[in-house]
């Protein structure tokens, strides 16, 4: 259960960055995980599934992935913590054997995750520091080769389904080393399942653990109470203009349509607050430079009912280009109630925005969760 859920998590990271051009590198420091078992073969056959689909995963997104295994050099021999009494030799000898299988087969899931998506599998030594050093000077030389399958892959007849290997030989001579993908399930990334719809596309955009950059934003959360209405989360929402599409409707004036989403998450991971909405902004022709020039800010406030830490994640999805970005911020609310100074930040705003089609330019609408 928490090799899955151990795979599961590294898969979702895998996911989010597929968005992100280039080769990407991801560290997983454990102390292993089991694929096989000497005692029943079968009995880890869901770890062994999972390993599969990230390994796919990770070769379509273009992730490598190393592995460091953190229980370091282990002793597998007699040690002085053993009770040997009671005890003949060929006991002895069995739960020697024993320990050394477990050590190995624990390993054994690291190496092979490393081993098939191109990296490196870093064991047996205590100094983790140098494995880390040795993961960043690997990211200095590498050959990145595209490979397309053969239709008759994907057919259904042929098994599609199954994990295809690859294997790839250098003919010359020389100081190589070969780290690849080895392999991948014969299914298309069309088939695969990805969000379509809009509200599929603005929830993956707000739980990628990496931020959506189809339009570019920037939040700035702060902290606030007011004596009528309590603590807050005052958040700022910079929309980049040049992201958006603004159609002419006649005459200079242009036109956007875009959806912001939003939650808001207390210290334990749990909503405390959402809100969605779609809004379209009409700007004349004054107005539309001036957005150009310096962007849409858009406002909102978070009511926080009790001191501590708190995350506000938004995104914004282009209603024509369907172009989706996100941020997210963090803030940690004091508590009030001790009457101590705390200061969140400085804020300098200005008096020149200018409302337009139910939004501000330059200083949006502000939207209350």
């Amino acid at each position: 259960v928490f090799a899955v859920g151990t795979l599961g998590a590294v898969n979702y990271v895998v996911r989010g960055l597929r968005e992100l051009p280039g080769r990407k590198s991801i560290l997983l420091i454990s102390d292993g995980f089991r694929i096989y078992s000497r005692d029943d073969p079968t009995r880890n056959y869901r770890t062994v599934q999972r390993l599969q689909r990230l390994i796919d995963e990770a070769g379509r997104a273009s992730v490598v992935i190393y592995t460091m295994n953190a229980t370091g050099l282990q002793t597998l021999g007699l040690t002085a913590a053993d009770n040997t009494s009671g005890r003949d030799i060929q006991q002895f000898y069995d739960a020697l054997n024993n320990r050394r299988a477990r050590a190995f087969e624990t390993q054994e899931g690291l190496d092979v995750l490393a081993r098939q998506t191109g990296g490196i599998a870093i064991k047996n030594n205590n100094d983790l520091s140098s494995g880390i050093r040795r993961v960043l000077e690997d990211q200095k030389g590498y050959y990145l080769i595209g490979y397309r399958p053969d239709q008759s892959t994907f057919n259904p007849r042929n098994g599609r389904r199954m994990f295809h290997r690859l294997s790839l030989k250098i003919k010359r001579p020389g100081k190589f080393n070969v780290r690849m993908r080895q392999g991948f399930f014969g299914v298309t990334d069309e088939e695969r399942p990805r969000p379509r719809t809009r509200i599929e596309q603005m929830i993956a955009a707000l739980v990628s653990p990496f931020g959506a950059a189809g339009v570019r934003l920037q939040l700035t959360s702060l902290f606030l109470n007011d004596a009528k209405m309590g603590s807050m989360m005052r958040s700022l929402l910079f929309i980049d203009p040049n992201d958006l599409t603004f159609s002419d409707e006649g005459g200079g004036v242009r036109k956007t349509v875009f959806d912001v989403a939003l939650i808001g998450f207390g210290d334990n991971g749990v909503p405390i607050d959402q809100l969605g909405k779609t809004y379209a902004v009409t700007l004349k022709p004054e107005e539309y430079q001036r957005v150009l020039r310096q962007g849409l800010v858009y406002y909102v406030t978070l009511p926080i009912k009790k001191p501590g830490a708190y995350q506000l994640r938004v995104a914004l999805r282009d209603s024509v280009s369907e172009r989706v970005g996100s941020a997210s911020q963090f803030i940690d609310a004091p508590d009030i109630k001790k009457k101590r100074l705390a200061l969140s930040g400085l804020v300098v705003q200005g008096q020149n925005s200018v409302k337009a089609g139910g939004a501000l330019a330059a200083g949006a609408d502000e939207g209350r969760a």
